[in-house]
């Protein structure tokens, strides 16, 4: 992906200026299609006055998230988000945790935040970001990024397991007078495909199917979306078709409803997700 750099008139920042960039996992996509935070805090400030963020809700010293069974805590040099603030203020990272409402940060806040929402993360799905830089080799840089005509390259990595998870991509310049914080999502490897176990039905059946990336990983917790379309309907056929999310072997079900219909009256019901798609035919014998 690509970052576009300019300066407060427009103009391309000069060729070589370096970004810090970051990764922060927000959420993780289960396969009854619901995401659950991976966030360390999420909640409002209480203030913020010189290095330290006060929150009364919130207890720095328990606050944790789970991955893979493994609890983890806040740790010097995670990020503290505060993506309404202005771009000296929106992203800093812990020093340490002051004490159970109050947590120091890397460097002062410009303003009291007090009742905006913010958040505190890292990347603990073992994800990494990289600048590539534009050198004819495409020598990659971790947590930096070079730019060449207001444009810098950067490069995500990340394991299978948190496909369609989210996460925020963080950057910022090294003086933090420019910053965006990104909500992304870790997107699948393209073309993926959508299988159906049988293509052609001629009454109510509920239809199996395996979603699968290029690289023939399974995708959990999509939903497909469904149209129907006509072809003969001379007898009052209707067909209606209501999907499930796909489980953790990339495995989901569409439950195809057939009413009315004569023979020879034909539907065709399109299963879509992922950019790719798949036809069921309903032929009434």
């Amino acid at each position: 992906m690509s970052l576009t750099v300019a300066d407060r008139y427009g103009n391309p920042v000069p060729d070589g200026t370096v970004l810090n960039v970051g990764l922060v996992d927000k959420d993780d996509l289960n396969s009854a299609g619901t995401r659950t935070s991976r966030l360390l805090v999420d909640s409002t400030v209480g203030s913020t006055a010189g290095t330290t963020l006060n929150d009364t809700a919130v207890d720095f010293t328990t606050a944790s998230s789970s991955v893979n069974g493994n609890d983890r805590w806040i740790e010097a040099n995670d990020y503290v988000l505060i993506p309404t603030a202005p771009a000296a203020d929106k992203v800093r990272q812990v020093g340490s945790i002051a004490d159970a409402n109050n947590l120091s940060v890397n460097k002062a806040y410009t303003a009291d935040h007090v009742g905006e929402a913010y958040q505190v993360g890292a990347a603990l799905t073992g994800s990494l970001v990289f600048g590539k830089k534009q050198d004819g080799v495409g020598t990659l840089t971790r947590g930096t990024v070079e730019t060449t005509q207001g444009v810098g390259w950067v490069v995500v990595r990340y394991p299978n397991e948190v496909i369609f998870d989210g996460y925020y991509l963080v950057a910022r310049s090294s003086d933090d007078t420019a910053a965006r914080i990104f909500d992304m999502v870790y997107y699948a490897q393209a073309p993926a495909s959508l299988v159906p176990d049988i293509t052609t039905i001629s009454n109510s059946s509920t239809v199996e199917f395996t979603l699968e990336d290029a690289g023939g990983y399974a995708l959990e917790g999509v939903t497909v979306s469904t149209s129907v379309k006509y072809v003969a309907n001379a007898g009052g056929l209707v067909v209606t078709a209501s999907p499930s999310p796909t489980d953790s072997s990339g495995r989901g079900a569409v439950t195809i409803t057939v009413t009315g219909g004569v023979s020879g009256d034909q539907a065709t019901v399109t299963l879509s997700a992922v950019e790719t798609s798949a036809t069921i035919t309903v032929t009434i014998q």
